[in-house]
């Protein structure tokens, strides 16, 4: 739907399920906005730390900037997560503040403009 949705990620080497990337259109009101694009992934933890999460975020915002013209793509990661942190900053994503989600969930807010991203890209 709207030509987004979560990507299946098999090992190669295995054919094992290990997690989805992809990116959302968010339609419910979140941190002020609303009917915006969230890139998100999920990945079993055995398979953590192999760069994988990074691979599939980076294909995420190239899809969404390249084929599907977005302005921009906002992220979310657990304060905590410092891997999932790590891998929004070096995908050039903005930190913006931390919030709730849920009333419960402490995250940081992430996001990056079409235009940064092409900067980024030229690097």
């Amino acid at each position: 739907m709207n030509g987004i949705g979560g990507w299946a990620i098999v090992d190669k080497q295995s054919d094992e399920f290990v997690g989805w990337g992809g990116l959302k259109l968010v339609k419910e009101p979140t941190n002020k906005h609303v009917n915006f694009y969230e890139k998100a992934y999920r990945f079993k933890r055995k398979y953590w730390r192999q760069g994988m999460a990074a691979e599939s975020a980076l294909a995420s915002l190239a899809y969404g900037f390249k084929v599907l013209d977005l302005t921009e793509i906002f992220a979310a990661a657990y304060v905590d997560n410092t891997g999932s942190n790590k891998i929004l900053l070096n995908c050039r994503m903005k930190f913006i503040k931390t919030l709730y989600f849920d009333e419960a969930t402490l995250c940081n807010w992430y996001r990056i403009s079409n235009n940064d991203w092409k900067r980024a890209c030229l690097l």
